[in-house]
Parts: C-alpha cells; sequence; structure tokens
C-alpha cells in the first residue's frame, strides 16, 4: 500500500455513489437538528456523496465541526454502513438459493451503487440474469468485472459458461484455457477444461486436459472417472478399467465408480463381473434407473432373462414412459416364450410412440409368427406399410399374412405393390415372381397381368409378353395400357401394322391421357414414311 493511499480516510468506499446523506442518517440518529448541522458541514467540504468523504484525507474528515471526536464518529458510521452493505450481499445470496432471482437483481442493482467494482455483486448478479435466461445483460456485467480484474478466475469462468449456452465454443474455450494458464497447478481448472473438450469432441486434447488433473492430483476421483469414460469412447477399453479401478480404489462407495466399472464389464464382455458390480451399486443407489437397466441387459446377456425382466421392471417403475425399458421387457418375454405378455409390452410401447416403425415391425412379427394371430399381425403390418412405403419385406409379410386368412384379393394387392418396388430398382426376376403371385391369388386381376407382361418385356420373354397382355385384355378389354405395351413389342419387331392398330386401340380408350401410345404412333409413322422415301429415290436413279 502507498503511503498517500495511507491518508486516504475510507479507500473501501472510494467509488461509493450513494449519497451523503446515509452517512449523515446514521451519525444523527434521527436528530433532525443535528442532521442539519452535519449536514451544513459536509456541504462547506463539498461532500455530496459517500465517495467524497471516504476519498478524503485524514486531515480533511477530521476537520469537519461535531460534537465529541470526529473521527471516532465517521469511522464507526462508516462501519455502520459496510455491515448494512454487507447484511444486504447476504440477503441477495439467500434470495438467490431460494431461486429469487428477480429479488436478487434488484438488490445486486441497489447494491452496486455503494459498490460499483464489487466482484461479488457483479458475480451474483450476472448469475441471476443468467438464471433468468437474460444472456446479454448478464454479458454486461461480466464485461464489467472483467476490466475490473482480467485475471479473476471465476469472472472467466462465468464468461465461459455463458459462451457454452450461447453456442459460442471458440469463446468458451479460451476463457477455460485462460483460466488454466492463471492457475497452472489446479486441478479443477484442468478438469473444467478437459470436460468443456469432451463435450465439443476435441477428444484428443480433453486426454491432455485430463491427464494433466490427475498429475497434479491422482486421488482426484471424480476427474478419473471422466478420463475413464473419455477412455471408452476412445474404444480404449482396458485403460478406461485401469483408470476405473484407480478411482475405485481411491473412493470404494463412490457410486459413479461403480457403475462406470460395471459398464466397463459389460462392454468387454465380462457379463458375470458387470452384474455383481450393477447390483454392489444398487444395494445403496437403488434409485439410479440406468444401473437396473443395464442389469437387466447383463442378465439377458448370460440369459437369465426372469432376473433380467425384473430389473427392467424395476427401471419402469422409475420411468413408466421409458420406450427403451418398456422394449426389452417385450423382447425379454419373448426369449422366455411368453408371446402373450410380449405382444402386450409392445402395445404399451405403441401408446407412448404410436408412429415408430421398428415397435409396429416387431409386434407385426410377434403375432405372425410366434402368436400366429394373422389378423392381430395385419394391424401392425399395415401401419408399417403407411410408415415406410418402400420396404418390400413389409408387403412380403402382407402377403403371408393375407394368405393365412384366406384375404386373396389383398394377398393379390401385396404382391402388386412388392411387384411394383422390385420393378423401380430394375429387378425384373423378383418383379416378374411377384406379379405372377399377385395373379395366382387373384386370376381376374388384369393389371397383374399386364405387370407381369412388363416384367417379362424387360426380361426379353416377348412371346410370353404378349400372352400377358392378351390375358389382361381379356379380363378388361378397354385397358389402354395393355394395348399400347403389345403395340411396343409389334413395332420392336418391325410389325408396322399390327403395332399401329394397338397404339390407335389404346389412343382411342384414353385419347387424353396416352400420350406414349400417341409418341410412339407418330415415330413409327415418320420412320415408315423416311423409308418409303429412301426406296422411291432408289428406284428413279
Amino acid at each position: 500500500m502507498s503511503s498517500s493511499s495511507l491518508d486516504v480516510f475510507c479507500p473501501k468506499h472510494s467509488d461509493s455513489d450513494a449519497p451523503i446523506t446515509i452517512i449523515i442518517s446514521i451519525i444523527s440518529q434521527k436528530d433532525t437538528t443535528k442532521f442539519t448541522r452535519i449536514s451544513n458541514e459536509f456541504a462547506k467540504l463539498g461532500f455530496t456523496k459517500v465517495k467524497d468523504l471516504a476519498g478524503a484525507t485524514l486531515g480533511k474528515a477530521s476537520s469537519i465541526k461535531m460534537s465529541g471526536d470526529t473521527l471516532t464518529q465517521l469511522i464507526e458510521a462508516m462501519e455502520i454502513y459496510s455491515k448494512r452493505l454487507d447484511d444486504l450481499l447476504d440477503s441477495a445470496k439467500s434470495e438467490h438459493l431460494n431461486r429469487n432471482f428477480i429479488s436478487t437483481q434488484k438488490i445486486c442493482k441497489s447494491l452496486l451503487i455503494h459498490k460499483p467494482k464489487d466482484l461479488n455483486i457483479l458475480l451474483l448478479l450476472a448469475n441471476a440474469l443468467f438464471d433468468c435466461g437474460n444472456y446479454e445483460e448478464c454479458a454486461n456485467y461480466l464485461e464489467k468485472a472483467k476490466n475490473i480484474n482480467p485475471k479473476c478466475t471465476e469472472v472467466l469462468s462465468n464468461i465461459a459458461l455463458l459462451a457454452m449456452k450461447k453456442s459460442e465454443n471458440d469463446v468458451a474455450k479460451e476463457c477455460l484455457f485462460e483460466v488454466c494458464a492463471i492457475k497452472p497447478y489446479c486441478a479443477d481448472a484442468w478438469t473444467d477444461y478437459a470436460d468443456f473438450l469432451c463435450d465439443t469432441n476435441d477428444l484428443t486434447t480433453a486426454q491432455v486436459a485430463y491427464m494433466r488433473a490427475l498429475s497434479l492430483r491422482p486421488e482426484f476421483y471424480k476427474a478419473r472417472n471422466k478420463y475413464g469414460k473419455l477412455l471408452l469412447k476412445l474404444n480404449k477399453i482396458k485403460e478406461a478399467k485401469k483408470e476405473f479401478k484407480i478411482a475405485h480404489n481411491s473412493a470404494k462407495e463412490y457410486p459413479e465408480t461403480l457403475n462406470n466399472l460395471a459398464d466397463v464389464y459389460y462392454k468387454s464382455g465380462k457379463f458375470g463381473k458387470s452384474i455383481l458390480k450393477y447390483k454392489q451399486l444398487l444395494e445403496t443407489n437403488p434409485d439410479r434407473t440406468n444401473a437396473w437397466f443395464y442389469l437387466g441387459m447383463a442378465y439377458a446377456k448370460v440369459k437369465d432373462y426372469e432376473n433380467a425382466a425384473n430389473a427392467f421392471n424395476i427401471a419402469i417403475e422409475q420411468e413408466p414412459e421409458n420406450v427403451s425399458f418398456l422394449r426389452m421387457v417385450a423382447v425379454t418375454y419373448c426369449l422366455q416364450g411368453n408371446m402373450e405378455s410380449c405382444a402386450e409390452t409392445f402395445k404399451k410401447c405403441l401408446k407412448f410412440k404410436p408412429e415408430d416403425f421398428g415397435l409396429n415391425w416387431e409386434l407385426a412379427l410377434v403375432y405372425l409368427h410366434n402368436i400366429k394371430n394373422y389378423h392381430e399381425a395385419l394391424i401392425y403390418l399395415k401401419k408399417c406399410s403407411q410408415l415406410n412405403p418402400d420396404r418390400i419385406d413389409v408387403y412380403e409379410k402382407l402377403f403371408y399374412a393375407y394368405r393365412n386368412t384366406k384375404d386373396h384379393l389383398n394377398a393379390s394387392d401385396a404382391c402388386m405393390s412388392m411387384g411394383d418396388l422390385y420393378m423401380e430398382k430394375d429387378d425384373y426376376e423378383n418383379a416378374r415372381n411377384s406379379f405372377c403371385n399377385a395373379v395366382l391369388m387373384n386370376p381376374r386381376n388384369e393389371f397383374g397381368h399386364w405387370r407381369m407382361g412388363l416384367a417379362l418385356h424387360k426380361l426379353g420373354h416377348d412371346n410370353l409378353a404378349l400372352k400377358k397382355y392378351e390375358h389382361a385384355i381379356a379380363i378388361r378389354p378397354d385397358f389402354p395400357d395393355a394395348y399400347s405395351d403389345m403395340g411396343v413389342i409389334f413395332d420392336k419387331r418391325g410389325c408396322v401394322e399390327q403395332a399401329k392398330v394397338y397404339y390407335e386401340m389404346a389412343i382411342k380408350l384414353s385419347p387424353n391421357d396416352h400420350f406414349n401410345a400417341r409418341l410412339n404412333l407418330t415415330n413409327m409413322l415418320l420412320e415408315k414414311m423416311d423409308l418409303n422415301g429412301a426406296t422411291t429415290d432408289d428406284e428413279k436413279q
């Protein structure tokens, strides 16, 4: 402290913009005459704010005429003033703890009149604004705090937190690294930095940061657990297991370590050890829902389906709407051969996710192949066809279910959809087979015969294709597509007159729609005219 600052009356409040009347009121103790007299004394010296008195020299402060010892009274008044501000700050902290963020902000803003450079007040105010989602104003106060003390690690950490919230990851990274630079031997600082790097998927740098933290505090089991989980992300299972074991030795009952050890045993295929660790964890932490779930998964891996179902059901008691948990119960019932319970559980899943293709598909297969309730299976298969109309296997199962319910018309339609999808994939062999099944199920399906003809034509079997087109026309004499495609085959063979008949018939039956037939006919006639013209020229020569 410099000699000049020693001569200042009260440096602590030399920034206070509060009116000097606060100090006068404390000294006068509600004595109006005394209040007026002291006010006049302060006015003579030009003291209008607390900072004027606080920043005055001891000599100037002591020159104020008051009954009794002037400096003693002024010092006592300043102490009372300080105590009131401290109490007000404690009140603001209490309001913040009780999540009364608006009240916290009001108190802090009033305090800043008295202590505009107090970092504790600025940080508390910034936190209250952050908790209210007022990020811009929060940033303003944090910037003020940083200007007051650019090396304050708490300020930098808060700026990093705000930057993360605003997805300004570069700013957050810079601030957290600056904290590490200011406090290079602080394991917590390096751990916070590593945590952020993990969250932003900079795993290599995160690994270095965790190693730095653990070199500073080898017994820091929380950081070691995080480092182990990072190693798991990097698929370094053996190294992760080693870290979890070290953490376990540092804190035997720390639940996160037990959970991580159980997880790593599960991932390395040691399901028996995994079960033991999950059970050990759940004895003292029965509310860890994910641990119950993975205990069930581990039991399922060793084919202990009864205990698996029990573990899954406890997880569901804690999270009744968790579809992943419900699905695993359904799968476990299936593995036990309890198909009715399996189906009912899948239905519970669908109450929460009715549009989920996978759930509808699995339930359909249970009804189709295990329970053999084809009518129920059809409900969910039809839903699957709506959710994913491009899945060929859905129509295969629909065909199978309809055939078993003797619903030949719908079975035929399922085959048609299947065949159309194969045609889109240029898989004409399977398309032909699908259309063949369609007409077997419904021999009067003219579209099935026609589409089968198209597939045969694509496969180069034109004679068979013509028969299928003829069959389609026999069923439906006014079928323009079949006529048009017969015209294509005769056109290809050079049978112009026959092709013309079929093209014209297609146009007659569908004068406004059959552009292909009209175009093919025009092209064919133009080619014929060119050929005739060429022949005449040859004869002339």
